[in-house]
């Protein structure tokens, strides 16, 4: 494999691609919304990766403001050993203003793609509140492999993620020019299969979504009730927008009843629906006595919530 350091910017309309390189100190851009060029409302800077390696030094940054979209193709196997930022556009940047769409998708390979992550994937600082990612297996045999650490904003992931990493939950609160915005909280939704070394921290509040119940072993840390970031102290609740709330969303599942068994250090949570135990998930730190509640949606397709009495 080629060592290469490379600084470039991929801009509205362009397409730049990379086949068996090792990224060495490099700085690689996309920015579909940059304003050298008219911003469409398909606007696209794509960028492809194949059987690449992303260096410890190494940062590529996906910026950009709606309606652009970046998008990251990684073919073969590839590897992000150093740092992915999402980050939306904002003033004196040379960019739109607004929420950046960031794409990255597993593609193609002999014997199916393979993204593993060993590095970051989000806001360099976590506490990005404008960007949106989706990481998208585009074959049935591609995987996505976290060994290193996600903290999203608002993330999907429609692809089997397995290895032993750490989903952070955004830190709920935004500055922008010295002044704390409207609290935040990320939205993350798994689709697929989930390993059990996949570690989930909403220490920071959020929600996540669970696509397929059945198949997600990963652990759950932080999850807890409402939570009063002090953004807004003179404002009661319920209207308080600074404060937040912990969510559990289970797509397909109508439960009937919840149970909790567990240590000081952790345990189980057992869903249950009309006919018996329908999965568990596993919750870490002290919940013995807290009082899980469910509500459950409607339609063909419901989705049930759960969340944690204060």
């Amino acid at each position: 494999m080629k060592s290469m350091t490379i600084n470039h910017t991929v801009r509205n309309g362009e397409y730049y691609s990379l086949k068996g390189v090792k990224l060495t100190a490099s700085a690689l851009t996309l920015n579909a919304a940059d304003l050298v060029s008219p911003v469409a409302s398909r606007s696209v800077a794509t960028v492809t990766l194949e059987q690449c390696f992303i260096g410890a030094k190494s940062t590529i940054t996906m910026v950009g403001g709606g309606p652009a979209i970046e998008l990251l193709k990684l073919n073969g196997s590839t590897t992000n050993n150093g740092r992915i930022d999402i980050r939306a556009g904002g003033p004196g940047s040379g960019t739109r203003t607004g929420t950046t769409y960031a794409e990255i998708h597993i593609g193609t390979g002999a014997g199916g793609a393979r993204f593993e992550n060993r590095g970051v994937i989000g806001e360099s600082d976590g506490n990005n509140k404008f960007s949106s990612l989706n990481i998208v297996a585009e074959a049935g045999n591609a995987t996505f492999i976290n060994n290193g650490k996600i903290n999203p904003t608002t993330i999907n992931i429609d692809a089997d993620m397995l290895g032993h990493g750490t989903i952070v939950f955004a830190v709920p609160e935004k500055t922008i020019r010295g002044v704390s915005q409207i609290a935040n909280t990320s939205h993350v939704e798994v689709d697929r299969k989930v390993g059990s070394g996949q570690l989930f921290d909403m220490t920071n509040d959020g929600s996540l979504t669970i696509g397929d119940l059945k198949e997600f072993r990963g652990a759950i840390k932080g999850f807890g009730g409402s939570h009063d970031t002090g953004l807004f102290p003179t404002v009661p609740a319920p209207y308080n927008p600074g404060v937040t709330q912990d969510w559990l969303y289970l797509r397909n599942t109508v439960v009937t009843d919840l149970s909790y068994n567990g240590t000081a250090y952790g345990g189980s949570l057992t869903v249950k629906g009309a006919g018996g135990a329908l999965g568990s998930i596993h919750m870490i730190g002290d919940y013995r006595n807290a009082h899980f509640s469910f509500a459950n949606g409607s339609g063909d397709t419901p989705t049930a919530t759960i969340s944690l009495a204060a």
